[in-house]
């Protein structure tokens, strides 16, 4: 739960790129923000964010501990804060990808990456071109433009992570 809470505040905070300025490193990749910063607890991290212009957010978190999150911020979603939420999303025609996550508010959602799955999660995002998003009730789309650029900026930026 310690992991969650940290890769939501993380995440949400770097979409705010004026603010992870002032904490840490931010850079413009391809439109995505790519940021990193260390934590009170020692703890260090990145994140990579796109922000559309309707104000959905979709980010990559992960720390110094190898925890890896796919956060989404939907304005129009109403979720319970608090509530486990079930989060279903592929990535053009592939497979798709679920898992459950903790809503950090009504309309942000962070849902941990199964180890099994972030080589796969993280190649479909590279190759991609449309994320399709099934949110309870909701079903939404976003294109992927440079996404491929982006996770490999993360990369580099976890490779870079002190170990813990």
């Amino acid at each position: 739960m310690r992991h969650l809470v940290r890769a939501v505040v993380l995440a949400s905070l770097f979409a705010a790129p004026a603010w992870a300025q002032k904490v840490g490193q931010t850079i413009d990749v391809g439109g995505w923000k790519i940021s990193s910063q260390t934590n009170k607890d020692g703890s260090t991290g990145c994140a990579a964010t796109f922000v559309y212009d309707d104000k959905s957010m979709i980010s990559f978190a992960l720390d110094n501990d190898h925890v890896h999150m796919f956060i989404v911020s939907e304005p129009s979603a109403k979720m319970k804060e608090g509530s486990q939420t079930s989060l279903k999303y592929r990535i053009d025609k592939g497979p798709s990808f679920s898992g459950t996550g903790i809503a950090a508010s009504s309309t942000l959602l962070a849902v941990p990456i199964a180890d099994g799955q972030m080589d796969k999660v993280y190649d479909a995002f590279m190759r991609g071109n449309t994320l399709y998003i099934s949110l309870g009730d909701m079903d939404f789309e976003e294109p992927l433009e440079g996404s491929s650029d982006a996770i490999s900026a993360l990369s580099a930026c976890q490779d870079k992570l002190p170990k813990r």
